[in-house]
């Protein structure tokens, strides 16, 4: 029988030849594939019968058979979503807790591009006595629809109780007049203005020791509330429930308000309402404090609150030192006069920030800001602190906890802090009239310094963001609206002294 003489080949090229070598032949053949193949031979019976044992003892393959070795089994897993579902549960909890910082890149060249027109966003409140002469704003405030994009009315309290509601949408320089709602709750200086979580009241905090409760929509004041000894310095509504809210004063009392509760009297169909818990000298003993004679006439007014991402909890601080307390609304009172029963806070930080990095004395803190995770605070030392939720833990206060900048100076309680509706950027006002914005949201090590915005001539007393821009009042008597635009920011670096008489932008590099 004439065996086969042919084999496959494969030319350099991946082509397939079939070419024809005497089967003799011991020639190495490059690029060779196959080898020829013996005939099969008819099996013996006896070979027959020696694979019949071999397949009853389960081999499955004939032992002479080349194998691969086996594969080790493959490991399994849950079901993807669930497993994403498990991982984004423990990132939220971890970032809740503080104790997570996520990296993400620096937003440093946002916060330089931020530029402010010198006509078009520029706003000035007009004196009730006199049409040639304007008032003195001392806070503003964004709607809540206005941080979630939509339309961005600012609120603006003056030194003579007066209020105005102003329509910052970009617009054109010679449109005039400006959508303005006027009106007066009180009269005397308002020191705080802030809308409901609803949009739909007003609240100011006043000199006259009084809150009151305004209706955007008819601009008439509706609750009256009365509890403070002194001026009231700030007040924070609940986000969780449109109808709570506190207030911190110069009488150094907290004190809780619930707008649904039966008045105790009405006036001129003004409900008079009294506070439903009280905190008495909410700051004055603390690990920090100073116990002594001389010390105790000192004021230790609340200078802010802010309400954390756990419900019925509040953040306050004092003037007194750098230390800011945790409270729970919920704790009970004495049925005489609802005081709280226990002075005692549900936490308080385990250091005072504003002497840990070498200072003599202790500062007090003007302004809050509430992030995630964690609470920054403005002190009278200049720098801006950060304090974890969970105020027990320790936590480091040092270069990679506080922002600064070379230049800004805070010497009085007026100016505050803001944090951006994105997470992202903090704004802080100052006394020497510049503003500046610092990057939170990427979280580096050391904290880059802020970025200067010089557009005011005097302190920065008030200031608040919405969905892409940021408004600030000034003793200038002047409100100020800044918003990131990086054509006309790259106009002005290219042509600084034709532009300055048009936009004031950040100087320094």
């Amino acid at each position: 029988m004439q065996l086969s003489d042919s084999y496959s080949l494969a030319t350099p090229d991946s082509s397939m030849i079939i070419q024809r070598v005497p089967f003799g032949d011991k020639t190495n053949v490059p690029g060779l594939v196959g080898k020829p193949k013996a005939p099969k031979r008819p099996a013996s019976p006896l070979q027959k019968s020696k694979e019949g044992k071999r397949a009853k003892i389960g081999t499955g393959a004939s032992i002479f058979e080349r194998r691969e070795p086996p594969q080790p089994p493959v490991p399994t897993h849950p079901a993807p979503r669930l497993h994403e579902q498990a991982t984004h549960r423990q990132l939220r909890a971890f970032v809740r807790s503080g104790r997570y910082q996520p990296l993400s890149l620096s937003t440093i060249p946002v916060l330089k591009s931020f530029v402010s027109s010198t006509t078009s966003d520029v706003y000035k409140i007009f004196s009730a006595e006199c049409d040639t002469h304007f008032e003195l704003p001392f806070s503003c405030s964004y709607s809540s629809s206005a941080k979630k994009s939509g339309r961005p009315l600012l609120a603006v309290s003056t030194e003579l109780g007066i209020v105005e509601i102003i329509d910052t949408s970009k617009r054109d320089a010679t449109l005039f007049p400006i959508p303005r709602t006027r009106f007066a709750p009180h009269e005397n200086a308002i020191f705080d203005v802030k809308w409901s979580p609803d949009d739909r009241y007003l609240a100011t905090a006043s000199g006259d020791s009084s809150i009151r409760i305004t209706s955007v929509v008819t601009q008439k004041p509706l609750y009256h509330l009365a509890g403070h000894k002194s001026t009231v310095k700030f007040a924070a509504w609940d986000p969780n429930n449109p109808d709570l809210l506190s207030s911190g004063g110069r009488d150094g009392t907290i004190c809780l308000w619930d707008i649904r509760q039966e008045p105790d009297s009405t006036v001129d169909g003004v409900d008079i309402l009294k506070p439903v818990l009280s905190i008495v000298d909410a700051h004055t003993h603390g690990p920090n404090s100073i116990k002594s004679k001389k010390s105790a006439n000192l004021s230790r007014s609340v200078t802010s609150l802010v309400y954390g991402h756990e419900p019925y909890t509040l953040f306050s601080s004092g003037s007194f030192d750098g230390t800011i307390r945790k409270w729970d609304t919920r704790q009970p009172t004495t049925k005489k006069d609802r005081l709280l029963k226990s002075s005692k806070p549900i936490e308080e930080s385990d250091r005072d920030a504003t002497i840990v990095g070498g200072g003599k004395r202790a500062r007090g803190l003007s302004s809050m800001a509430l992030g995630e995770g964690v609470v920054w605070a403005l002190g009278i030392d200049s720098k801006i602190h950060t304090y974890p939720t969970y105020l027990a833990a320790p936590f480091p206060h040092d270069e990679a906890t506080t922002f600064s900048h070379p230049d800004m100076c805070t010497s009085s309680f007026y100016p505050r802090i803001a944090g951006s509706p994105c997470g992202n950027w903090l704004a802080s006002g100052s006394s020497d009239g510049n503003l500046y914005l610092f990057d939170v949201g990427s979280r580096q090590s050391p904290t880059p310094a802020g970025i200067k915005l010089q557009g005011h001539t005097g302190e920065i007393c008030g200031l608040d963001w919405a969905s892409g821009s940021l408004a600030t009042c000034s003793d200038d008597r002047t409100v100020r609206v800044w918003r990131p635009d990086a054509e006309i920011i790259e106009r002005c670096r290219s042509n600084p002294v034709d532009e300055a008489w048009n936009w004031t932008w950040a100087k320094d590099s």
